[in-house]
């Protein structure tokens, strides 16, 4: 006869968050548990006030039952979203529930001290409006691309180079030592949140997800199996920098400065939608556009049947769908998402698949799932939650972290 078996809590917490709100008996099936050993854990989660039970919800097998679900509004962290020309602070609750925003301006010349003061002052007045017992950490998404080191993590970004001139992870974790601090390209962690969203909204985990997030360049992440694909330092999932036509000119040294250089952003982002309509202004006189046209109005005008408005959409829509196929035969992706800048708009996207199905065999078509994102840009702030609490169920912290926030509040 075997002895008791061994529970690991982080496990559970993973899938009842994964699940919520999950019964009983398929927590144990999902964990490889019986069922005893579930009914005894979840008692202690109760006791811990983190666990609401009875909720009305069906088992893995179609049928009524009633379900279990983390309750940790108590809990909090904070997301942070460094943009070109504002940060972005969103505070969400242990489950995943937003509680507030505060954006803050940022000037385009900004140097990296004054950025940093001011992440660490706009963190500091978050955390006196709550208790910092139950704080988790701090999680940032930035454009640019990353690079890791033994020593240090450094971002890339083209037109804003003093983010590169400190490590601004080790920065922030020095000034919040006792929780941890995580930093992540944007597009990664919009991603995490597109494969969640998959992952709910079908019943099915791809086996690999590309998410293409569009701003002013181009920006991807790269799921398999549920995880961030970082590659070897972190550049992994930079696929504006794909190049697809090799007679541009060569890609300058200077991150400041841009020169068209035959990347796939400079030719399907938004940013690139731009530079088409100003290309053809003058060939299109009946247009409403202008050189000031935003990607917002260009796409607006598009959807009105504005003859440079579809000319250019239809133009990186095909380009778009050149560079997903070279990329859908180096991933195999199971799903590719579009989305922040991008509209979600069924027309564009009914132009993309009819110019990707030139690209690639129907075979190939015919198992893959193509999409817009239906989040926009609240995806890489909703995906930093999900980052710092995979950090935490993966490091099997999150556990231990509630039992000494309670200790603490006790005392």
């Amino acid at each position: 006869m075997g002895g008791p078996q061994r529970v690991n809590p982080d496990e559970v917490l993973g899938l009842i968050l994964q699940g919520a709100p999950i019964s009983r008996s398929d927590l144990a099936r999902e964990a490889g548990l019986s069922r005893a050993a579930v009914t005894l854990l979840v008692q202690d989660l109760i006791g811990l006030g983190i666990v609401e039970d009875n909720i009305p919800t069906f088992s893995a097998g179609g049928r009524r039952a009633t379900g279990i679900r983390l309750d940790l509004a108590e809990y909090f962290m904070v997301a942070v979203r460094i943009n070109r020309y504002e940060l972005t602070f969103r505070t969400f609750d242990g489950s995943g529930v937003e509680v507030e925003t505060t954006e803050v301006p940022i000037a385009s010349d900004i140097k990296i001290e004054p950025l940093l003061a001011l992440i660490e002052q706009t963190l500091r007045g978050i955390l006196e409006r709550r208790d910092e017992r139950c704080f988790l950490g701090v999680a940032i998404s930035s454009l640019g691309w990353l690079f890791e080191t033994d020593d240090e993590v450094i971002l890339h970004t083209d037109g804003f180079s003093e983010l590169g001139k400190r490590d601004i992870r080790a920065s922030v974790q020095s000034m919040f030592p006792d929780v941890p601090v995580l930093l992540e390209h944007d597009a990664k962690t919009s991603a995490l949140a597109e494969y969640q969203d998959h992952v709910r909204e079908t019943g099915r985990k791809p086996a690999c997800l590309l998410n293409i997030v569009g701003g002013i360049g181009f920006g991807g992440g790269i799921i398999i199996d549920g995880k961030i694909f970082r590659g070897a330092r972190g550049v992994a999932g930079e696929v504006g920098h794909l190049g697809i036509n090799f007679n541009s000119g060569i890609h300058t040294r200077n991150v400041d400065t841009h020169e068209f250089n035959g990347l796939f952003e400079d030719y399907a982002s938004p940013r690139a939608l731009r530079q088409h309509v100003t290309s053809r202004l003058l060939d299109f006189p009946e247009s409403s556009l202008t050189e000031q046209s935003t990607p917002e109005q260009i796409f607006a005008a598009f959807d009105v049947g504005d003859p440079l408005a579809v000319w250019a959409v239809e133009r990186v829509c095909q380009l778009l769908a050149y560079g997903l196929a070279g990329l859908t035969f180096v991933l195999d992706p199971d799903v590719i998402v579009v989305g922040d800048a991008f509209p979600a708009s069924e027309t564009i996207l009914e132009r993309i698949r009819g110019c990707l199905a030139t690209y690639l065999p129907a075979v190939r078509m015919e198992h893959l799932e193509l999409k817009f994102s239906q989040r926009g840009t609240s995806g890489v702030l909703y995906g930093s939650y999900l980052l710092l609490i995979q950090w935490y169920l993966t490091n099997g912290e999150l556990f231990a972290r509630i039992q000494q926030s309670q200790a603490a509040s006790a005392s």
